[in-house]
This record gives structure tokens, C-alpha cells and sequence, in this order.
């Protein structure tokens, strides 16, 4: 009786690091993947469990690479849900499986793929949108701020008001003098070519801001052309974000796909191969052995079988 109480009081113990959410979920992933096979009679339940820790800490990050150069990448770019899938090769994945266009083919459509241009047009229809609630002088003054004139009096603005440079110009030194003297000729330079543009910049805006509601309305227009598509594309991306068993078919399919692939370009260690390769690079050893490390854990742990 003792040892059964401590048994079970050591697989508490060592599965408190993970949630009853996450177990359920790795549990999600190795049943789906033990239930898919390869050409060899290969499964990957393992790989699949391993790997649903790997790409989201087991469903708790569901969006990921969501930047480039800094700047937040729209849903139809990042990778989503608990194994991390780009939005495109969802769609592959799903066309190339017969068993799943057919289960999903009211996912996907044919040709090339909407969500670039749809990304393109929002972003166009909220400038325009924004630019109807303002008036002509707040887009002027937007517009003048972009301009290379403006950005040079915003610089000699800075070396005249530094103030080190007032210091040493207080105590007449000639780099002092001499340094204020240019940084003030070339501001009125540049206050003067300013003046000039102004005049030019509230003109052009006067004619574009005419045209805003026309540009809306074709926006508007074609919107409606690709919002079927724009539907399914949006109906992938939740069904990816919020169902595991979903993610996990998607995953353990396309792992399935680089596997067949590799035994097919006749590589050896193919199923360290295809593991690395859904991270990116046929030999991509790092994420093959943190997924082994994660499998090795969850066993440890008793999470998933043998």
C-alpha cells in the first residue's frame, strides 16, 4: 500500500510541470500521430507529442514568428496553433491528401492565394478611411513632416539647441560661433524651400482628398470579388488557432509528406531527417534534438507510452 501511495504521490510530483490542458494536449498529438503512417509503416505519435511541446509549450503559444524587421506580420503570415503551421502550408497539406480534401476542401480553393492582396487593400482602405476624418490641414501638416526639408530644420534645430554647444557658443569659442552660423543659414534654407512645397503639398492633397471615397468604394468592390476566399482563408486560420486535434492532423499529414519525401530521395536518417525538416533544412539537428529531448521527458514522465 505504501509503495502504491508513493508511486503515485512521484508521477504527481513529475507531472506538475505540466497542466491537465497541456497533457491533454500532447496526448491529442501522439494518439493522432500513432494513427498516421508513411509509406515504411512509419507513425509519429512520438514525434508529434515531442514536437506539440517544442513549437507551443503544448498549446499555450498558438501564434508565432510574428515579426519581420520589427514590425508585427498580419495573422495570414505568422505561424499558427499548437504545432505552429504557416497559413500556406495548411493549404498544401490539405490539397495534396486526398483522405483530407476531402474532409477539408471547404478550406481551401484553387489558384493562387488571396490573403497578400487582401493584406494590401485593409491596409489601403483604413489610409483612406483615416484620411476622410481629418481635415485638409492635418494631412498637410502629416504630409510635410515626411518631407527632407523638414527633417534638415528638425536636425539644425537639435545642434542649435544642444546644450554643449550653447556653452562653448556662450564662451565665444570659433567652433561654437562658426557651427551656429551654418546650422542657422542652412534652417532659413531650408524654412524658405519648406514654404515653396507647402504651397504645392495642400494642393495635391486637396485634389487626392476628392478622390477617397471613389478609392473606398472600388476597395469595397473588390473586397466583395475575394471574400469567399478571404472567408475560407479566415476559417483555416481559427480553425488552426483553436483546435488542437485539427492542428495535430495538419502536422502529423505534413511530417508525413517531408518523410515520404526523403525515403524517396533515398537519404538516410529519415525520420531524423523529416523532424528537422519541418523546422526548416534537411539537417537541421538542433530541433531534432530538443523534439528528442521533449520525447525522452514526456516518457520519463509518464505523459505518453512506449
Amino acid at each position: 500500500m505504501k509503495t502504491i501511495i508513493i508511486t503515485i504521490l512521484i508521477l504527481s510530483s513529475t507531472l506538475s510541470a505540466f497542466t491537465k490542458f497541456q497533457i491533454e494536449n500532447i496526448k491529442i498529438a501522439k494518439k493522432i500521430g500513432s494513427q498516421t503512417y508513411a509509406k515504411d509503416g512509419m507513425n509519429f505519435g512520438d514525434a508529434l507529442a515531442g514536437m506539440i511541446v517544442r513549437e507551443s509549450s503544448a498549446g499555450l503559444k498558438v501564434v508565432g514568428d510574428k515579426y519581420k524587421n520589427g514590425k508585427l506580420k498580419s495573422l495570414y503570415q505568422s505561424s499558427l496553433g499548437a504545432f505552429q503551421i504557416k497559413l500556406s502550408t495548411a493549404k498544401l497539406t490539405i490539397k495534396k491528401n486526398p483522405r483530407l480534401y476531402k474532409k477539408y476542401n471547404y478550406l481551401v480553393y484553387d489558384g493562387k492565394s488571396i490573403y497578400s492582396k487582401y493584406e494590401k487593400l485593409k491596409k489601403e482602405y483604413q489610409f483612406y478611411k483615416k484620411r476622410l476624418s481629418q481635415n485638409i490641414n492635418e494631412i498637410v501638416d502629416e504630409e510635410i513632416k515626411k518631407t527632407y526639408d523638414f527633417k534638415k530644420i528638425q536636425y539644425y534645430n537639435s545642434v542649435l539647441n544642444n546644450k554643449k554647444w550653447i556653452e562653448r557658443y556662450k564662451k565665444k569659442e570659433k567652433k561654437a560661433i562658426d557651427t551656429f552660423e551654418w546650422a542657422k543659414k542652412m534652417k532659413i534654407y531650408h524654412e524658405k524651400e519648406l514654404k515653396k512645397k507647402k504651397t504645392i503639398i495642400k494642393k495635391e492633397v486637396e485634389n487626392e482628398y476628392n478622390t477617397y471615397e471613389n478609392k473606398i468604394k472600388e476597395i469595397e468592390k473588390e473586397v466583395k470579388v475575394i471574400s469567399h476566399k478571404i472567408a475560407k482563408d479566415t476559417t483555416l486560420i481559427n480553425k488552426l488557432l483553436t483546435d488542437v486535434k485539427f492542428s495535430a492532423e495538419i502536422a502529423a499529414n505534413y511530417l508525413k509528406m517531408i518523410y515520404n519525401e526523403a525515403l524517396n530521395r533515398g537519404f538516410y536518417n529519415v525520420y531524423k531527417r523529416a523532424i528537422g525538416r519541418y523546422n526548416g533544412g534537411w539537417n537541421n539537428k538542433i530541433y531534432y534534438n530538443k523534439v528528442k529531448k521533449n520525447i525522452i521527458d514526456l516518457k520519463r514522465k509518464g505523459i505518453i507510452w512506449v
